[in-house]
């Protein structure tokens, strides 16, 4: 074996990880509907007003104190800007974590409530909140006691004891999901084989193997109805009527893809390299 080109390929295998568990965004870009622009604007303008905050011109821009400067010497940065002839809502994230956070939950309580009692659409309302919230999870823990009101304060009392857990749920589900991926995909392969090779099942059966390890219960079943036929004189296809009876099964690996496709995988990743930094730390 070539040690050079395996050594090649686990770096590459690694850098590709890092890449999918990094946030490639620092700042949320959030579209806002042709007929709804000129009612944000209107919104924008009031939170403006509520923290003090001046723009000209169609670029409406909200800034907040840091704790430190930047290099550039600026005490200030913009958190959340608007365009209005683009209709663009900007929400910088990178911005959110190094500001002064009584300035940062100033802006974002002014912000929900003017779009709680503007006459945006619902739909329009729980999309602009919805993004700002995901963009982040340090975003999450001050957007959900803001966005609930009284009334569920005991739904963000539960999330509030739930949050420091839910990284580590999602490390769990993420390994769950690659372990039943790997799972019903491999038994897709054993069935398949099973079913297509009738020579394979022999020597199984003349070895005493009447459920060879791997091939599922549908496939043996499968196997059993169509030759049963075959001896009636009927025909069946062997893989549609698997198929039929694997629906469920597939259902599930969807879900589970669906799952780590979605964004979990970086969880997953991000877990494994911090155990592997421990090790070589």
């Amino acid at each position: 074996m070539n040690i050079n080109k395996v050594s090649r390929f686990l770096v590459l295998l690694i850098a590709l990880m890092m890449l999918m568990s990094m946030t490639v965004f620092a700042v949320t870009e959030i579209n806002i509907t042709s007929d709804n622009k000129s009612e944000f604007e209107s919104v924008f303008k009031k939170v403006e007003e509520s923290v003090e905050s001046s723009s000209a011109g169609s670029d409406l821009k909200v800034s907040v104190k840091m704790k430190e400067k930047s290099s550039g010497g600026s005490a200030t940065e913009v958190l959340i800007q608007y365009d209005s002839t683009s209709g663009t809502l900007t929400f910088n994230e990178d911005v959110f974590k190094r500001a002064n956070q009584k300035e940062v939950k100033k802006v974002m309580t002014a912000l929900i409530n003017e779009i709680k009692d503007s006459s945006l659409p619902l739909d329009m309302q729980q999309d602009i909140m919805s993004q700002i919230q995901e963009s982040d999870n340090d975003v999450a823990t001050v957007m959900i006691p803001l966005i609930f009101d009284e009334s569920r304060a005991d739904l963000f009392t539960a999330y509030k004891w739930l949050f420091p857990f839910l990284q580590i749920l999602r490390v769990v589900f993420g390994i769950g999901a690659v372990a039943i991926v790997l799972l019903l995909i491999g038994s897709t392969i054993m069935d398949l084989v099973y079913i297509g090779l009738p020579v394979w099942r022999e020597q199984q059966a003349d070895k005493g193997k009447k459920n060879p390890f791997g091939v599922s219960y549908e496939a043996i079943k499968t196997v059993n109805d169509v030759e049963k036929n075959l001896g009636d004189g009927g025909y069946q296809n062997a893989y549609l009527l698997y198929l039929k009876r694997r629906a469920l099964t597939y259902v599930v690996l969807a879900i589970c893809l669906l799952y780590l496709i979605v964004g979990e995988l970086g969880g997953l990743i991000s877990w494994i390299l911090s155990l592997a930094s421990g090790v070589v730390g």
